[in-house]
């Protein structure tokens, strides 16, 4: 999955909106929007801020299949 489509899910399991999310990183909520639909590329900072507002490692907003083959 790529960057995009991860931050969306984990965004959406946790119930969250956009807004919510932008209010828990730091992130704006124009920036995570662009992202999500793969009209920007996000800054390392700005992978790090949003994997620590939704509580997951960079490796797994980054490349989550290749992470769940590793694991298995």
């Amino acid at each position: 999955m790529s960057l995009s489509k991860n931050i969306k899910k984990y965004r959406k399991e946790k119930e969250w909106s956009m807004h919510e999310l932008s209010r828990r990183s730091g992130v704006s909520t124009a920036s995570i929007s662009r992202v999500e639909n793969g009209k920007i590329k996000f800054t390392i900072d700005n992978v790090y801020k949003i994997a620590k507002a939704l509580g997951v490692s960079i490796d797994k907003l980054l490349d989550y299949n290749t992470v769940d083959k590793l694991q298995q």
